[in-house]
């Protein structure tokens, strides 16, 4: 507010009022989170040098940052969609990092129920057999992560345990930070050796619309895709050929813009697709500070071979 006293006003500038818990609240008890509407005019007596945010543009955000914003947090992993014309010289930061067990355990789950075949043997009544269930294994399967940041990473660690073979297809080449993770710059090679496919690959203009026919054609058949990467990873207009012969199996997170099967001809052969949100973490907070994508820091340059 105005004359704020004793508590630092941080602005929540956010759609519904899930924020702030009452665990954040109890965690800062000198904050006095001030509820911004995203739509409509903002008050006078409205005033925080800090302001939690999604990253996007809402209706009135460039008049909420009038009232004294010099620090804008976002609440997401990314600000792909910030409106970074509004930024000024402000500080942006983003919760990337904050959310990657959640999002790990979520890509687990989903590996675990396509080898599991979850939820076809679920039961309802006493089957024939109880022990004759053909069942796939994660033990010995090739699991390709495009992307090592901290999504992948914790992904890998919590395989570790499975007895996977990982690799994963990344810029530089660097070694993982996780032990027992292969390291390639070429990600045709990744993806055809891989039984599994986890893509947590940051949005530049190198990644948006990568999976092109070429790619999508180095999947074996009957190859798991899952997707928790941010904005749209296939092609516009894909033709026919990789997914009619794929027979490829997908999980999707709710951070993709388009359902494959109603952008792809003769989607028929994809042997299961499934979308689902994946689990957020409790309590966002403040990453490194973040800039809109540029080639020197973007995630482009991987090789592919012939």
């Amino acid at each position: 507010m105005a004359e704020p006293g004793n508590a630092t006003p941080v602005l929540v500038h956010l759609v519904g009022n899930h924020f702030p818990t009452p665990d954040i609240r109890e965690r800062f008890p000198k904050v006095e989170f001030v509820p911004v509407p995203t739509d409509g005019p903002v008050g006078d007596d409205v005033w925080g040098e800090a302001c939690l945010t999604q990253a996007a543009h809402t209706e009135n955000f460039a008049e909420v940052i009038q009232h004294g914003v010099q620090w804008i947090h976002a609440l997401g992993h990314g600000v792909d969609h910030f409106p970074f014309e509004l930024l000024g010289d402000r500080t942006l930061t983003c919760a990337r990092g904050v959310n990657a067990v959640p999002i790990a355990e979520w890509v687990v789950a989903m590996l675990l129920t396509a080898v599991k075949q979850l939820p076809d043997r679920w039961v309802t009544e006493p089957p024939r057999h109880w022990v004759l269930a053909d069942l796939g294994s994660l033990a010995d399967a090739t699991v390709a992560l495009v992307g090592l940041g901290s999504i992948n990473q914790a992904v890998a660690e919590r395989l570790s345990p499975f007895g996977c073979r990982m690799v994963a297809a990344t810029r530089s080449g660097a070694p993982s930070p996780v032990p027992g993770v292969e390291v390639t710059t070429d990600i045709r090679a990744a993806l055809g050796d891989a039984d599994h496919v986890v893509v947590a690959a940051p949005l530049t203009p190198e990644t948006d619309l990568m999976f092109d026919d070429g790619l999508l054609g180095a999947l074996r058949p009957g190859a798991h895709f899952v997707n928790v990467s941010r904005g749209d990873w296939w092609t516009r207009r894909p033709s026919a050929g990789p997914w009619t012969t794929g027979g490829w199996a997908w999980h999707l997170s709710t951070s993709v813009n388009r359902n494959p099967c109603r952008l792809a001809t003769g989607c028929t052969s994809i042997r299961r697709y499934g979308s689902a949100p994946t689990s957020r973490g409790p309590a966002p907070g403040p990453s490194t500070a973040s800039t809109p994508p540029s080639p020197t820091t973007s995630s482009g340059g991987w090789t592919t071979s012939r």
